[in-house]
């Protein structure tokens, strides 16, 4: 079995983190791609209160987030500021106002205990 890095073992924390009380109901598809050498790529589905990870790209987006996993980690951990990522060109996002109403639907790494 290959052990999982820091930035997977995070996306796979997010059905764990997430808010089903402030979600709206509405199905949710995000495409993750964590760029460089050993490139992966995730969907992240939220449908009928139940938050998915699954590690390929499926269906269509309604936004794709593009990072490395150094990046995704900093930002997870509160070490760089996702604005500063993205001002930086770090962080590449295709839906802005998407993102911010999708991150609030789950807890900080940090937040879960």
């Amino acid at each position: 079995m290959v052990k999982q890095t820091e930035a997977e073992e995070l996306i796979h924390s997010l059905p764990k983190r997430f808010r089903p009380e402030l979600w709206d109901g509405r199905r949710i598809v995000y495409h993750l791609k964590l760029t460089g050498e050993n490139e992966k790529h995730f969907t992240i589905l939220v449908d009928d209160g139940v938050c998915k990870i699954i590690n390929k790209l499926v269906e269509n987006s309604t936004c794709t987030i593009i990072t490395t996993e150094d990046v995704y980690v900093a930002i997870e951990k509160k070490v760089m500021k996702a604005h500063v990522a993205l001002f930086s060109r770090k962080l590449k996002i295709n839906n802005i106002p998407a993102t911010l109403s999708f991150i609030n639907l789950f807890k900080r790494f940090n937040e879960t205990g």
